[in-house]
């Protein structure tokens, strides 16, 4: 598929990528975090232009059972997406990420300029809460919805704690979604 717009390429290219995995899902979000761009313009007329992001892919998928937000399935990957631009149109030419395991690290830093070691930690909240735009957008979920499941998120977490002490450390990613809805979680 072409796209006039870089960030609709990218959303539909990390859509595409998982969408064999995960069918019972109906509402499929994505996300990407940008580290660094290239752009190669080749020498000469006629060369097709082309396109390189390098950041963090992050997809997650949702259905709606008794009423409620239900996780069907996601991906947090470090990702290269390369695009050929023709005609102002953007077409994906390579989708990458790294190998599992012991390739992990050795297959990043070949991939990725020096300067870039992509954390997928740190660009999770950011991408979670745009995810959750999307769900609330395209989706029409309602913010007490998102809410409802972030607090059912901790509670299952919750049973794995030893201590209440250690629940702030297992959940630090929903309490500070619950920060970002503010009025809205109270």
């Amino acid at each position: 598929a072409r796209f006039e717009n870089l960030d609709r390429a990218i959303h539909q290219a990390i859509l595409n990528q998982y969408d064999h995995g995960y069918e019972q899902a109906s509402m499929k979000c994505a996300s990407f975090y940008t580290y660094t761009s290239e752009i190669s313009s080749p020498a000469g007329s006629g060369k097709t232009q082309t396109v390189t992001e390098y950041g963090i892919a992050f997809r997650q998928d949702y259905s709606m059972e008794d009423g409620r937000l239900v996780e069907k399935g996601g991906s947090n990957v470090p990702t290269v997406l390369t695009f050929r631009v023709e005609d102002g149109q953007y077409l994906l030419a390579e989708y990458w990420e790294p190998r599992d395991g012991s390739y992990y690290v050795e297959d990043i830093n070949a991939k990725y300029p020096a300067f870039v070691r992509p954390d997928t930690e740190k660009t999770l909240l950011q991408q979670k809460i745009a995810v959750f735009q999307q769900l609330m957008d395209g989706y029409k979920v309602s913010r007490k919805q998102i809410i409802q499941h972030i607090l059912e998120d901790i509670c299952i977490r919750q049973q794995w704690c030893n201590t209440l002490a250690d629940l702030p450390l297992m959940c630090d990613l929903q309490f500070q979604l619950l920060k970002y809805y503010g009025a809205d979680t109270l």
